[in-house]
């Protein structure tokens, strides 16, 4: 069997917005899942609806990141939530199964991205 070609690096622009963007929806859905109030969960998720706007209208149809891993979690975990609040109003509360599957998809997709990379006082 032949190895496969090398894998170009994901564009860091869509690492970083990954991030952020599983970073705020795992924020608001454990908030949820802990049993906060309406007002707090919505304060966590105001700053993910944001980020989900901006990562699919970057994304959307861009055949070098849809390809990837990552994406297809975090895809999946935005239509499990799509699915989930179009049948029950934006104002349900998310249930402890949708938030556990979601949560996974999240998790997967950060499990496929590069890890971090912190950088030193010069740069290095």
């Amino acid at each position: 069997m032949l190895p496969s070609a090398p894998s170009r690096p994901l564009p860091d622009d869509f690492v970083s917005k990954s991030r952020k963007l599983i970073r705020a929806l795992r924020a608001s859905l454990e908030a949820e899942l802990e049993g906060a109030g309406e007002l707090e969960v919505r304060r966590k998720a105001d700053p993910a609806k944001e980020l989900v706007k901006d990562f699919i209208n970057s994304y959307r149809g861009d055949a070098f990141v849809t390809g990837s891993p990552a994406y297809r979690s975090i895809q999946a975990a935005l239509t499990e939530l799509g699915a989930f609040y179009q049948k029950r109003g934006p104002r349900a509360a998310v249930t402890r199964d949708v938030a556990e599957s979601v949560l996974a998809k999240l998790a997967e997709a950060e499990a496929e991205l590069p890890d971090e990379v912190v950088k030193g006082l010069f740069g290095l």
